[in-house]
């Protein structure tokens, strides 16, 4: 846009900040937790599970869901700037294990992306599928459920103990 716009258009660091101010807004409008999520997130909770936003997003943004979904539902929270590579590499994942202080492989990622998908898998970290916009297959290893309505702690469970983590 910028090298086809002509001595008119903003730069490409105001072009960026403008996107970045327009994201972040239709977030903060439109933040509605996907079917399954809160209850999920008590569960989690009322088991002391630790539990983490693992985004891609830049920090603001994640500030965002994290406060719309319940800063008490989570452990921490890890956005774009918190890693010198994101997602598909599997640093985002590796250092929020760590901050928890677990191994990758004791943990369930709940991913609705197959960007997410590869980092969780790269990790190490058992996976549950629930695709937001783009499909994402099952594979070995892999669990793919079409709304979070079907989860639980018994099944979150069950991802860590499969003959596919050993």
């Amino acid at each position: 846009m910028h090298r086809t716009g002509g001595p008119a258009a903003p730069d490409a660091g105001a072009l960026a900040t403008g996107l970045d101010t327009a994201f972040a807004a239709l977030v903060a409008r439109d933040i509605v937790p996907r079917p399954g999520v809160p209850r999920l997130l008590d569960e989690l909770a009322a088991a002391e599970v630790p539990t983490a936003i693992v985004s891609a997003s830049p920090r603001h943004v994640v500030d965002l869901v994290h406060k719309a979904l319940g800063e008490e539902r989570f452990t921490l929270t890890f956005a774009v700037e918190d890693t010198a590579r994101t997602k598909p590499a599997p640093d985002p994942y590796l250092a929020a294990a760590a901050a928890l202080g677990v191994d990758p492989r004791a943990c369930v990622v709940v991913e609705d992306t197959p960007t997410g998908v590869a980092a969780a898998e790269a990790a190490g970290c058992a996976v549950l599928a629930v695709p937001s916009t783009v499909p994402i297959p099952t594979v070995a290893g892999r669990t793919v459920l079409d709304s979070l309505e079907r989860a639980d702690l018994s099944l979150l469970a069950s991802l860590l103990t499969s003959t596919e983590r050993n």
